[in-house]
């Protein structure tokens, strides 16, 4: 799986959540191998999904500005 992608007309009904949950009990060829993904801080529908599906949060990341002036 690459990317989750639901219409916004079918968002909150628990489709993403659902195919991540299947995606994540197929087997696997290799026993070693480990699924993981990332999600933007940003995106909290994303964040609710993934959480919702029952992955769990194993690393934050935190950017902290060089300068004062930098962007965020």
């Amino acid at each position: 799986m690459d990317e989750v992608v639901i219409a916004s007309a079918h968002a909150g009904n628990g489709y993403s959540a659902a195919a991540q949950r299947a995606f994540g009990g197929l087997p696997s060829r290799d026993p070693r191998a480990l699924l993981m993904g990332t999600i933007n801080a940003k995106n909290i529908p994303s964040i609710r999904s993934a959480q919702n599906a029952g992955r769990k949060n194993v690393l934050n990341y935190v950017f902290i500005p060089l300068s004062p002036s930098d962007p965020d």
